[in-house]
């Protein structure tokens, strides 16, 4: 069995190019923080659209948001920012964030490599700086 996912279908030139990206973005703090969207990658404007779609499909209905592996925080923030966009005058809507804070376990098929599930453990600090 074949499973794909985003590293099926990565480039080496892609690679360098985000890395590059990256690299300028640190470069140049100033910038990026005038302009975020310069140094943007493709997969995290993805995430965005993906989530922005999810907030859409549930604007209508009443609830709460549960999200389980927040990691960084991230998508909890980006949700916050949705809500506000989708529901700036009447939310109810309450966002809870969970996560072990110590990374995952492989059990896939796709071959991560153990480096790549250590980077997902935010560390001892990261709850100090949320």
């Amino acid at each position: 069995m074949t499973i794909h996912s985003e590293r099926t279908f990565n480039s080496k030139t892609r690679e360098k190019a985000e890395k590059r990206l990256s690299e300028l973005a640190r470069a140049l703090p100033e910038v990026q923080s005038l302009s975020p969207f310069l140094f943007l990658r493709t997969g995290f404007l993805a995430k965005f659209l993906f989530l922005d779609q999810l907030f859409k499909e549930i604007v209508e209905l009443p609830g709460d948001i549960l999200e389980l592996g927040a990691w960084h925080g991230q998508s909890s923030i980006i949700f916050e920012n949705l809500r506000a966009i989708h529901e700036p005058f009447a939310s109810n809507r309450t966002i809870y964030s969970f996560d072990t804070f110590s990374g995952y376990e492989e059990n896939s098929l796709l071959h991560i490599e153990p480096g790549e599930i250590e980077s997902y453990n935010t560390g001892t600090s990261w709850l100090d700086t949320l």
